[in-house]
């Protein structure tokens, strides 16, 4: 028996299913399914729904719009499987205190510049030349008289130089983004367009709040940096004569801040006693934002929020309303992940009190009460601080009192915990936990014997690490003091061997 069919013919499930597993271009296949909608309106149809698998929002006009038409769309929605949403944002401080903003851009080089002079291969990125770099270096530390007259507010007498031209527009650049991102956010109506718009993504399963700007890494350049053009256009800049390899050393000018604040705003203590000003987050992206998305009916399957602390960490708390949202968000997350940045904290921050801590515990709980998790992973960076012992354990980080039937990877980093908390831990997840990553994990209580022996209470490991632990057994402060022989380690917690790795104690350099 014979068969003949034409192109358009193909099952548009079948179609879909090829389509899947285009990824044949450094756009992850998007060239490919771009010229794949060419070839028929059958071919269109099925392949638009993988044309823009990701989308990425910030607070700003243009990108909320961008985000409401792809949402509104009856083939582009569909294929939206990841959504990241960039909540760093213009400081109210900076916009309206134009010599502290240029205090800020100076600073903002200086650590630009001090980079370059550090690391090679940062500098080689810019290709600057010498003479550039002795030139950026004047101003970033302090030596460009014309920069030193804009950070006092002089009244600049006769026409600017091209040094105060470049800041001047830089500010008024800033300032217009600070003026569109709050007429976005008032009265939180951008919530409710967010939510409106996630909530119309059918096919979404990954959802991600980052802070991704920060002082740590002001230059780095990722798909959410880049949202915004946060690149200083020569065209704007014609009047000064810089071209583009100038004006880049002067991008940070125009970036948003994370939500521990710039180097102006994030209440650093100075010598003489005084206190920088402290920052405002716009806070409502993650405890409005979270409690309507979840009241909404919005389930993603994956799920990360990565923040930096803004100076009193108190403001974080959510509401009881929002923690219960919180719960009904993630209750259908298998994969969890929290990062929060200790390491940006200014030295006489870096202490965090206990009640600052509960308020971040108010997040952190309800977001891994997730009945169905399988990977969990709460990353405190370089908490705590100094060496300063943890104000709360593992049970107010996390909902201890429940159980994850599923899980099967388990990262503790930098985790404070009490021997019976661990152990509640491995008991009721023995059978299904493969991995487990404990990096500086803070044991208040117990010796080294007692946390070996009750990690290796997990039964089916395959992989495991821990590394850099402190505590009450652990007299230094890491593997900088005292010998820990992490393969021997490994082996008798996977059960490889029954040989106990510190028979005689710990071994100190």
């Amino acid at each position: 028996m014979s068969f003949t069919a034409n192109i358009n013919s193909i099952p548009v499930e079948l179609l879909r299913k090829i389509f899947s597993f285009v990824r044949d271009d450094p756009k992850n296949g998007q060239e490919s399914i771009a010229q794949s909608r060419l070839v028929s309106r059958h071919f269109r149809d099925a392949a638009s729904t993988f044309l823009i698998p990701e989308v990425s929002v910030c607070l700003n006009t243009k990108s909320f719009t961008r985000l409401e038409a792809i949402s509104a769309h009856p083939f582009f929605s569909k294929g939206v499987k990841r959504v990241n949403v960039l909540v760093s944002y213009y400081e109210a401080e900076l916009a309206l205190d134009k010599q502290l903003y240029m205090a800020e851009a100076q600073s903002r080089l200086l650590r630009h510049w001090e980079t370059m002079e550090r690391m090679g291969r940062y500098r080689t990125k810019f290709n600057v030349t010498d003479e550039l770099f002795d030139w950026l270096g004047e101003i970033a530390w302090g030596g460009n008289s014309d920069v030193r007259k804009l950070i006092r507010g002089d009244v600049l007498e006769g026409e600017p130089t091209p040094i105060q031209k470049l800041l001047l527009k830089a500010y008024d650049i800033y300032r217009a983004r600070f003026e569109d991102q709050q007429g976005l956010r008032k009265d939180n109506a951008h919530i409710g367009r967010l939510v409106n718009a996630l909530s119309a993504l059918s096919g979404l399963t990954t959802l991600n709040l980052d802070d991704t700007h920060g002082q740590r890494m002001i230059m780095r350049d990722t798909t959410l940096t880049r949202l915004g053009t946060n690149y200083l256009n020569p065209e704007d800049f014609a009047d000064t004569g810089y071209d583009r390899n100038v004006l880049q050393h002067f991008d940070t000018a125009i970036r948003q801040s994370g939500w521990c604040g710039s180097f102006k705003t994030d209440g650093s203590r100075h010598h003489d006693g005084t206190f920088d000003i402290s920052t405002s987050p716009p806070l409502e992206m993650l405890g409005e934002l979270c409690s309507q998305l979840g009241e909404k009916g919005v389930r993603p399957k994956h799920f990360r929020i990565s923040l930096k602390p803004p100076p009193d960490m108190r403001v974080l708390t959510l509401s009881a309303t929002e923690q219960d949202n919180m719960k009904r968000l993630v209750s259908e997350a298998s994969s969890l992940t929290f990062r929060f940045d200790f390491f940006c904290r200014p030295p006489n921050l870096r202490e965090s009190p206990r009640e600052e801590m509960l308020a971040l515990c108010s997040i952190t709980k309800p977001f891994f009460s997730a009945p169905k998790l399988e990977h969990l992973d709460i990353y405190f960076v370089e908490y705590p601080s100094f060496n300063v012992p943890p104000t709360v354990s593992l049970k107010e980080i996390l909902p201890l009192d429940m159980s994850w039937p599923r899980l099967e990877s388990l990262y503790l980093q930098h985790q404070p915990m009490k021997m019976d908390e661990l152990k509640d831990l491995v008991n009721k997840h023995d059978a299904t936990v493969r991995d487990v990553n404990m990096v500086s994990p803070w044991f208040l209580d117990g010796s080294v014997h007692d946390a070996l022996k009750t990690i290796r209470g997990f039964k089916n490991l395959k992989e495991v690490s821990i590394t850099f632990p402190k505590g009450s057994d652990f007299k230094g402060t890491g593997t900088l003091d005292f010998k820990w022989p992490k393969d021997e380690i490994n082996s008798y917690l996977l059960r490889e061997t029954d040989i106990y790795p510190f028979e005689n104690g710990l071994v100190y350099k």
